[in-house]
């Protein structure tokens, strides 16, 4: 990989100044600078992965980079549980009201144990900058549900209005905190990487198969993202 920057010199001029370092090296630089963007990063860490022949971590980087599919399992800090819902009820003279909710008080038919996340990471990074709050809309069925519910006496909602719109509410925080998580874990997966093999990821380094420490690290590292699976919410 290669690093250029721009630095000053004696006489207040800027010079270009390039280094080669192994790939393990950049990964571990770029996971350390934040303002390298984190799908980028993860690209500089496939390439030691893939050449360690790492194939959950590569993986678990693919998945991370292009999104999870509804049949891969998600790591436990995409897993926001007992989210928040928010119920927008519709009345007369055009009028409106909302709502929010724990899913944990609502009617155990509407609850929504946990949401998982599986957009690919740069659109979590897109989402982590707006200033508007992001919501999930909730499908017709649920809503539907709600109303029944609601007739009921079982559910809450508002006299003389009527629930056209729910979502769940994902929190900022939760977002970036995702971002801050595979950006540290993937960190601490580079250094483990290093204490074993500096000539880890080079084109002529060492394969998990030829040193154990490598298998060693690569699995302990899917172990403690995977250690709290769930099911899907819906």
């Amino acid at each position: 990989m290669v690093f250029r920057a721009e630095v000053g010199t004696s006489k207040g001029q800027c010079t270009k100044v390039t280094s080669m370092s192994k790939p393990l090296d950049g990964a571990i630089d770029g996971l350390l600078n934040q303002s390298i963007s984190l799908p980028d990063v993860l690209r500089s860490l496939l390439v030691v992965t893939r050449r360690i022949e790492a194939v959950e971590v590569t993986r678990w980087i693919y998945n991370e980079l292009n999104g999870y599919d509804i049949k891969s399992d998600v790591p436990n800090y995409r897993v926001l549980a007992a989210p928040v819902i928010e119920l927008k009820f519709d009345g007369p003279y055009q009028s409106r009201r909302t709502i929010t909710l724990s899913s944990l008080e609502l009617h155990k038919s509407l609850r929504l144990p946990e949401v998982k996340m599986r957009q690919p990471i740069a659109e979590l990074a897109e989402l982590a900058l707006l200033e508007e709050k992001t919501g999930i809309s909730l499908p017709g069925y649920w809503v539907q549900n709600y109303r029944n519910l609601a007739d009921q006496g079982k559910a809450s909602t508002m006299a003389g209005m009527i629930l056209n719109d729910g979502s769940i509410i994902i929190p900022k925080t939760f977002i970036v905190g995702i971002i801050d998580r595979i950006r540290t874990s993937a960190l601490n997966l580079a250094l483990d990487f290093e204490q074993v093999s500096k000539e880890a990821g080079t084109a002529t380094g060492p394969t998990i198969e030829q040193l154990p420490g490598l298998a060693t690290a690569s699995s302990s590292f899917i172990s403690s993202i995977y250690s709290s699976p769930g099911s899907e919410a819906f």
